[in-house]
């Protein structure tokens, strides 16, 4: 089982919902899944599914810490 740009869009659009910058974990998702990792193995949808959460919390992970380094510091 592969995953496509159509495929993130529709099938799988719910994951993104609330993600500000979803670009940076859409293309990251396409990277590992686009293709079978070789000829004799198949991405599962589990693979993709449980792959996918670990890259889109990485994404909000690293989209939080950029929001409060750039918040002004109330202590000065």
């Amino acid at each position: 089982m592969t995953v496509t740009e159509k495929d993130l869009q529709t099938t799988y659009a719910f994951w993104f919902r609330g993600l500000k910058n979803s670009k940076k974990a859409r293309e990251a998702i396409l990277a590992l899944f686009a293709e079978e990792p070789d000829e004799f193995h198949v991405w599962t949808e589990q693979d993709i599914c449980e792959q996918s959460r670990k890259i889109i919390e990485a994404c909000e992970k690293a989209e939080k810490t950029l929001n409060r380094g750039s918040a002004p510091n109330p202590g000065v």
